[in-house]
């Protein structure tokens, strides 16, 4: 409208919304119609649980030394009750995968489910199907997409996260700075304690003041479909992207830098990125695995140790020497793909690759 684009100019980010002039207008007996037509919007009401469910990724929130991190939620649209929700540090689609994967094997699938047009989502036009939408196709769910920048189509579960927010987030934070050595494993144990108080004891208005969980589990129309198709998982979450080996059997992974064996400088090998790690394949063979930070899913698998002035450190109780000249230096220690040496970091760089037969038992 006019006014609003004149009042934009002026005011910027402060100027309010074309909806609230239209009815400030109104108030004030100057608007020269009726309100504006709404039978374009239709309101996300069903009937019955499991019949659709809303997917959707919060945009990013801070909580300390954690850094940066999204949630991404999944929530019935009759019951409001969150199917499933998890903290991730990035918005990739295999959380989605991994997500849906622990919901379906839980709850069942649902009949429809609808998102945004985020890339996690939804592919552009000519562009091969993401693998969310290969997957619900398989399983017979079918995929609906609200119109861009409407969120009102998924709204129950926007009105959600600001519960996140407001209940939370603040305690939240609060647990991040009195323990900053948290990971976010134990951060998503937290989150899963609240997510379970949420569901099960919170008293919902639009719910009849009855906890989500009480409509979900008792509603005697619930949709109740069973995972039934045999699905390797595996083939839907990792993400596999090829690389070049350089001539000083380096490969870049995420902008780092990973040695690798011997033997496979210059050669093309396939990367699969899991949520915790990098697995490097060579053809079918493996040829290493490098471990993410822990705390990202569960299991760590390397542990950190610093160099004593004799050079020497412990590991799985045995004793390694790399040398006097790395003392004091605080080191990252795995084991190798092959079992038979052990792999040194010093952040990001390979101090040494160690067989465990030249150590000793302590």
């Amino acid at each position: 409208m006019a006014i609003h684009a004149s009042m934009k100019k002026r005011l910027g980010e402060r100027c309010p919304s074309p909806e609230t002039i239209r009815r400030i207008l109104r108030e004030l007996g100057l608007s020269k119609g009726s309100p504006r037509d709404r039978r374009g919007y239709t309101k996300f009401e069903r009937d019955r649980p499991n019949d659709l469910w809303q997917i959707d990724f919060k945009g990013e929130d801070y909580f300390g030394p954690l850094g940066k991190l999204y949630l991404l939620a999944v929530l019935d649209d009759c019951s409001r009750f969150v199917v499933a929700a998890r903290w991730y540090t990035t918005q990739e689609e295999a959380h989605v995968i991994l997500l849906l994967r622990e919901t379906f094997e839980h709850n069942g699938l649902p009949n429809e489910m609808v998102s945004d047009n985020g890339v996690q989502f939804k592919t552009l036009q000519g562009e091969p199907a993401t693998r969310y939408c290969r997957l619900l196709a398989l399983l017979g769910v079918r995929v609906i997409y609200h119109s861009p920048n409407h969120p009102q189509s998924k709204g129950k579960l926007e009105r959600w996260f600001g519960t996140v927010m407001s209940s939370f987030v603040p305690e939240a934070r609060l647990l991040v700075a009195k323990r900053p050595r948290l990971t976010l494993g134990e951060f998503n144990t937290q989150f899963g304690a609240w997510l379970e108080w949420y569901n099960t004891q919170h008293r919902h208005v639009s719910l009849g003041r009855r906890p989500p969980a009480k409509v979900y589990l008792e509603h005697p129309k619930r949709v109740d479909r069973a995972l039934t198709v045999v699905v390797n998982w595996d083939a839907w979450v990792v993400a596999a992207e090829e690389r070049t080996v350089s001539k000083q059997n380096v490969v870049s992974i995420g902008g780092k830098k990973y040695t690798l064996p011997p033997g496979y400088a210059s050669t093309r090998v396939q990367v699969r990125k899991f949520e915790d790690r990098y697995e490097v394949y060579a053809g079918d063979t493996l040829v290493e695995k490098f471990y993410k930070s822990p705390g990202t899913s569960g299991g760590v698998q390397w542990q950190e140790r610093v160099i004593t002035m004799n050079g020497t450190f412990k590991f799985k109780k045995r004793a390694y020497n790399v040398g006097c000249s790395y003392a004091h230096v605080v080191v990252r220690v795995q084991v190798a793909a092959s079992g038979k040496e052990i792999l040194v970091y010093a952040g990001d760089t390979l101090l040494a690759r160690l067989n465990i037969s030249d150590s000793s038992a302590y």
